[in-house]
């Protein structure tokens, strides 16, 4: 009990001493239905503030936000809820600190799922600077095409550039799909506890029952019919998706 006080402590300090108070809760925001929650959350009503929060995050929410929510359902004793809140702070602001507080308030509340390590940091950096790199591949893609045709009017008998602008194009188009971030970084939070079975139907073999706040991998990224399939042990796994966070 004293170890998980002192982390949730960490956790607390963390995001909302250093990050969440710098950052913007969205610009579609209302402002005064914003100081509102936050003086629900300041005078202790952690469960209003959470509505409060929640029927903001509708009208483009940014980092800011979903920090404010994760707060308050922390304080609600809602860690499942929590995190789901922290994870969609991280999709709006891609950055390690966040995958560390993530990490944090998992162990204090021993949910699976969450440990931070190098691939983490990797998707990351990758989610980051994604678009710069995206950007930047087009700008040397234009450079060569420009140079490939000043060459060919000056040399229209040599064309050996055509070959490599193509594999260039070839490649880059590879990379772009295999390392977005939505393919490599697809992963979901169960909502609730939640029976993970062997194949999408109820008649499939029950193969164990995950903790709420507990993230998987996507096996594949589309639904088949209310089963979602994830990964679990190197195997492939099912789960409802009513049992999910959206």
């Amino acid at each position: 009990m004293q170890m998980r006080k002192k982390i949730r402590r960490k956790w607390l300090i963390g995001v909302l001493g250093g990050v969440m108070l710098s950052l913007s809760a969205g610009a579609g925001v209302p402002v005064k239905a914003l100081a509102s929650a936050d003086s629900l959350l300041r005078a202790g009503l952690p469960t209003q503030a959470a509505a409060a929060y929640t029927a903001l995050t509708g009208a483009q929410p940014a980092a800011g936000l979903w920090f404010r929510l994760a707060f308050a359902h922390e304080q609600q004793g809602n860690p499942a809820s929590a995190l789901w809140a922290l994870r969609q702070a991280y999709e709006a602001y891609p950055d390690r600190a966040i995958l560390r507080q993530m990490d944090a308030l998992a162990v204090a509340y021993r949910i699976p799922g969450h440990e931070y390590g190098d691939r983490r940091f990797f998707l990351t950096l990758l989610r980051r600077y994604y678009q710069r790199l995206v950007e930047t591949g087009l700008f040397v893609g234009v450079l060569l095409a420009t140079f490939l045709v000043l060459r060919l009017r000056r040399y229209p008998l040599r064309r050996p550039w055509a070959g490599a602008l193509l594999a260039y194009v070839a490649l880059g188009a590879l990379v772009v799909n295999l390392l977005s971030p939505d393919r490599l970084n697809r992963e979901v939070i169960v909502r609730r506890p939640a029976a993970l079975m062997s194949g999408p139907g109820a008649g499939a073999r029950w193969l164990t029952t995950l903790v709420p706040g507990q993230q998987l991998p996507l096996a594949e990224p589309t639904r088949r019919d209310v089963w979602q399939a994830v990964k679990w042990q190197n195997r492939r796994a099912w789960l409802r998706t009513g049992d999910l966070f959206p």
